[in-house]
């Protein structure tokens, strides 16, 4: 199960979430922007990729 978190609980229209431009990826559902979260495939490619680095990185010191 994966959790949203909405930034702002006032609605917004398409053109102010344009102008808002986050850092991060987020959708817009019913004006409100809503963070996307890795699911699936993207979430274990990232876990896998995160353990493979911190192993590297312990092995060079």
């Amino acid at each position: 199960m994966t959790a949203t978190y909405a930034v702002s609980s006032k609605p917004m229209t398409f053109a102010e979430f344009l102008e808002w431009k986050p850092n991060r990826r987020y959708e817009l559902h019913n004006g409100v922007a809503v963070e996307m979260q890795p699911t699936g495939k993207h979430d274990e490619i990232s876990g896998f990729l995160a353990i493979e680095l911190a192993l590297e990185i312990r092995r060079c010191n």
